[in-house]
């Protein structure tokens, strides 16, 4: 990524994008990225020998724990799959991430988490209401409309 330190030895020698690099001496020397928000990279470089052009630092992630009640529910992460509850994830530190749980029967529920916070320490999900096939549906009442005059529009009135 842009901006990240270059250390040469130990010892810093710009940001990147780094047009060049110059090494004296022989035999094989460290360099190191670093950059917040992301694992240092380290490698070794040789006089004469060209540098990587595109070097790929991993995210930082912060451990995070997600327990369910109940247990079981499918995670999943910025739209990804992340296992069952209860799992610890992932989660890179930089930024704001999605955590979608689902479980059948219960309603599911999106939580937005700042990895550098703890989440919910349990998160519990509530049962989806089933209609009572026993029950006999409520009927409906009239409307303000159809109470007052006899119709629900009150164009009809007019005729």
């Amino acid at each position: 990524p842009k901006g990240a330190e270059v250390l040469l030895e130990g010892k810093s020698v710009g940001r990147t994008p780094l047009p060049s690099l110059k090494i004296s001496g022989s035999g094989s020397h460290e360099v190191r990225l670093k950059l917040a928000g992301f694992e240092d990279w380290t490698g070794l470089v040789t006089k004469g020998s060209p540098l990587p052009r595109l070097i790929r630092m991993q995210p930082r992630l912060n451990k995070v724990q997600i327990r369910t009640e109940p247990q079981g529910a499918a995670l999943m992460l910025n739209g990804k799959p992340a296992g069952t509850s209860p799992a610890t994830l992932g989660i890179p530190v930089l930024g704001s991430h999605t955590i979608r749980v689902v479980l059948e029967g219960y309603e599911p529920q999106t939580l937005v988490v700042d990895p550098r916070k703890a989440p919910p320490s349990i998160i519990r999900l509530t049962p989806i209401k089933k209609a009572d096939p026993g029950k006999p549906k409520e009927e409906k009442k009239p409307g303000f409309f159809k109470r007052l005059f006899g119709s629900s529009k009150p164009e009809d009135k007019k005729k």
